[in-house]
């Protein structure tokens, strides 16, 4: 999975001298911003084909652009699904906020929020096995 994100971890970390972060990555768009946001956009598009190759595959060698990419342009519409499922994961987790002892009504709400997150983070894991199980014929391994 580290593998689909490398371009924008190593573009990112190759413009960090120009004062380009995490952070600001989203805020200002110049070209270079665009070029990190495409980066990242296309590593989560991509990532769950690497979960999937990595996970049934058993191999990191197999993330070959023609064995990742083969499927998704093959049954495009049913991956977007996929995609979509995952990023709503992605989302909540990073809006979710942990304990911080606040009152006995705000700490329950986010953990039924966390708890939630995690029910879709299932949720869209277990839509990729789906994919794999309908249209395991367009995988090349």
């Amino acid at each position: 999975m580290f593998v689909v994100q490398l371009p924008f971890i190593i573009a990112l970390a190759l413009l960090a001298d120009k004062g380009v972060t995490y952070e600001n990555m989203w805020q200002e768009k110049t070209g270079l911003h665009l070029l990190l946001q495409i980066l990242y956009v296309l590593g989560l598009f991509l990532f769950p084909m690497a979960i999937l190759t990595t996970a049934v595959g058993k191999d990191i060698t197999l993330l070959r652009p023609d064995y990742t990419l083969t499927p998704v342009f093959k049954a495009f519409t049913p991956y977007l699904v996929v995609v979509a499922l995952l990023v709503a994961a992605c989302v909540l987790e990073m809006r979710t906020t942990q304990y911080d002892g606040s009152a006995f009504a705000a700490t329950a709400g986010k953990l039924a929020l966390n708890l939630a997150v995690q029910v879709i983070a299932i949720i869209a894991m277990r839509s990729i096995g789906l994919f794999y199980r309908h249209y395991s014929c367009y995988l090349r391994w």
